[in-house]
């Protein structure tokens, strides 16, 4: 595989790609609105609108930002126009802009709508918080639609268990879980939380079992498929874990797995190219995550490409400066390109922030032994062995005193 120039990576991983989608635009928009980024965020929506007019996801977040610069008709023009392509897309918040215009009827008729809606079932206890909302308060209809019972007995159970497991109240979760599958064997929602549940307490048999069954109810849910992707990925199933990583994205590119899939498959090789693209796509958008920059670059030390493996962790080094692990990946790439004096200095960093870290001992003693330092490499050597870092090169034997 050919090393991408500085320049190449320089284009990539700044976002001046020409030949965007419309879902990497999306893609970007969603990670700048995370960010906070509020202009850049418009910036990437209005381009993938431009490419993709009918994108009923980005005209439901583009609405969203408009309602927020109080550009009120352009947010209901936005999210009229995903509803028509994809309905109750943008939920109770198709309410928000006419409250704020004071156009009471048209919010209630949507927030109704939104509670009516047989998936994607608005929270009331969100309603009644929302504080674009408040115009409505003192209207006789809001207290009849909040008294109002809105939900099944199922869907009543399935809230309390979010709130339950919000709390770590794992038991309790499960208990209510139970009787939820009791009350409705071919309910989805509860298959899959209690496979959640099953998973953060380390239980992968039982969660495989329950993801199997939310799948078999619910086969075009996305998210069913990247949740058992993990537990196979628990299991060291990695094939599994790869096929339901590649389904989830299949049913749904805007499913932001890519990371997940990259290390997945980087189980499975770990000199897939595929690991390096995987990374990129989820990079390009979400570029400030100083982790998956890390893992490219490990990818490309892996690989013996050094000066690949030096631009990428020093991209993690500049978002997160506090990592030891950052430092140590990065001097080991400066001492494959015979940079010494930088490794070195990589070293001292990760020592520096871990002072426990036998092996960054080590490493530092082989770079400054490779500079003709041999008090300053066997003192470092000898240090990593009373730290519990064994010498695998016999180099204390060999070379020290």
């Amino acid at each position: 595989m050919k090393r991408n120039s500085l320049l190449t990576a320089f284009i990539l991983f700044t976002g001046l790609v020409f030949s965007q989608t419309a879902l990497e635009y999306f893609n970007r928009g969603v990670a700048e609105f995370n960010y906070g980024n509020s202009a850049a965020a418009m910036e990437n929506m209005n381009k993938a609108i431009a490419l993709k007019p009918d994108y009923a996801n980005a005209l439901s977040y583009r609405g969203y930002f408009y309602n927020q610069l109080k550009e009120y008709d352009k947010a209901i023009s936005d999210y009229l126009a995903a509803e028509k392509l994809t309905p109750n897309v943008n939920g109770y918040l198709m309410a928000n802009p006419y409250a704020l215009q004071g156009k009471k009827d048209e919010a209630f008729k949507w927030i109704e709508a939104s509670l009516k809606a047989a998936e994607g079932k608005a929270q009331l206890s969100v309603i009644q918080n929302d504080a674009e909302l408040s115009s409505l308060h003192s209207d006789p209809r809001w207290q009849e639609l909040v008294s109002k019972n809105w939900y099944s007995e199922y869907e009543t159970m399935i809230s309390q268990v979010n709130a339950l497991s919000q709390n770590n109240d794992f038991e309790g979760a499960l208990s209510l879980l139970n009787k939820a599958i009791a009350l409705d064997p071919k309910g989805h929602q509860a298959y899959a939380l209690r496979a959640i549940i099953h998973f953060r307490q380390g239980n992968s048999d039982k969660a495989l079992n329950d993801m199997n069954q939310a799948i078999s109810l619910k086969p075009d849910k996305t998210t069913y498929y990247s949740d058992r992707a993990y537990v196979y990925n628990q299991m060291r199933n990695y094939e599994k874990a790869l096929a339901d990583f590649n389904k989830a994205i299949e049913l749904d590119p805007e499913n932001m797995v890519y990371a997940d899939r990259a290390l997945v498959r980087f189980g499975l090789n770990q000199l897939d190219p595929a690991v390096a693209t995987d990374l990129k796509t989820q990079l390009d958008s979400y570029y400030n995550d100083d982790f998956n920059w890390y893992l490219l670059g490990t990818y490309y030390y892996g690989k013996g490409e050094d000066q690949e493996a030096i631009i990428y962790t020093t991209k993690a080094i500049k978002i997160n400066d506090k990592v030891g692990d950052y430092y140590k990946k990065r001097g080991n790439a400066f001492f494959g390109a015979k940079q010494l004096n930088n490794a070195i200095a990589d070293f001292n960093m990760a020592i520096n922030l871990n002072p426990k870290d036998g092996q960054a001992y080590y490493d530092r003693g082989t770079a400054k032994g490779e500079s003709m330092d041999k008090e300053g490499a066997c003192a470092d050597w000898k240090k990593a062995r009373s730290m519990g870092y064994d010498d695998p090169n016999g180099y204390i034997n060999s070379i020290c005193d």
